[in-house]
C-alpha cells in the first residue's frame, strides 16, 4: 500500500522548467547608464538566443546606434554558449563628453512635452503642430528642435505613456496621440475634419 502511494505521488508530480528566451534591460537602466556612461564604457541591454527586436529598450539602443552615440557589440555568453550578449559601447563623440558637463534635458522636456499633449487629449482637441510644441519644449522652432519634439514623442510611446497613429502622407494635421497613463488615460486627441 505504501509503494502505491509513492508511485501515485511521483505519477502526480509533473516536473516543468521554463526557458527564458531573452532578458532586457529595463529602459530606465540603460537612460540612467547612457546619461553617465564616458565614452568607452559598455554594459549589456540584452541576453538571449535572438536579440527581441520588439522590446522597447533594444528599440531604444537602435536610436542610439543610429545617431551614433553607441557601437553595438555581440558577444556568446560565458555561462551559456547557445545564448548571445548583445552590448552596446558608449562612442567617444562631443555629445558623450558634453553630458559630463551638460544635465540631461531630457527628462524635463519629456514632462513638458507629455504635459501639452495630456491637456491636449483632455480638452478634445487636435494635436498641437510640431512647431507649437517644439516652441513649448524647447524655446525654439527650427528644424532640430522639431526633430527633437518627434524623437521625444517616440521615448513617451517607447515607455508606454501614449500611442501615436500617424497621419497620412499629406495630411493637414498631425498624429492622433491616445495618453495610456494618469488621470486622463484613454483619452486622444482628435483629429480635424
Amino acid at each position: 500500500m505504501a509503494q502505491r502511494g509513492i508511485a501515485a505521488a511521483a505519477a502526480g508530480d509533473i516536473e516543468t522548467f521554463s526557458l527564458a528566451l531573452a532578458l532586457v534591460t529595463p529602459v530606465s537602466e540603460l537612460e540612467a547608464w547612457f546619461g553617465h556612461a564616458p565614452p568607452g564604457a559598455k554594459a549589456i541591454y540584452a541576453v538571449g538566443l535572438e536579440l527581441p527586436r520588439a522590446e522597447p529598450a533594444v528599440v531604444l539602443v537602435k536610436r542610439w546606434i543610429e545617431a551614433g552615440e553607441v557601437h553595438p557589440v555581440q558577444r556568446r555568453d560565458p555561462l551559456d554558449r547557445r545564448r548571445w550578449q548583445f552590448l552596446i559601447e558608449r562612442a567617444d563623440t562631443a555629445s558623450a563628453r558634453l553630458r559630463e558637463v551638460r544635465p540631461d534635458l531630457s527628462a524635463h522636456q519629456l514632462i513638458i512635452l507629455h504635459r501639452e499633449l495630456v491637456n491636449a487629449a483632455a480638452a478634445g482637441v487636435p494635436c498641437p503642430a510640431r512647431s507649437q510644441l517644439a516652441q513649448v519644449v524647447t524655446g525654439q522652432n527650427d528644424n532640430r528642435a522639431k526633430k527633437r519634439v518627434s524623437w521625444l514623442m517616440k521615448r513617451l510611446e517607447a515607455d508606454g505613456k501614449i500611442a501615436l497613429q500617424p497621419a497620412p502622407i499629406g495630411a493637414q494635421h498631425g498624429p492622433t496621440v491616445t495618453i495610456l497613463t494618469g488621470k486622463h488615460a484613454g483619452k486622444s486627441t482628435r483629429r480635424m475634419v
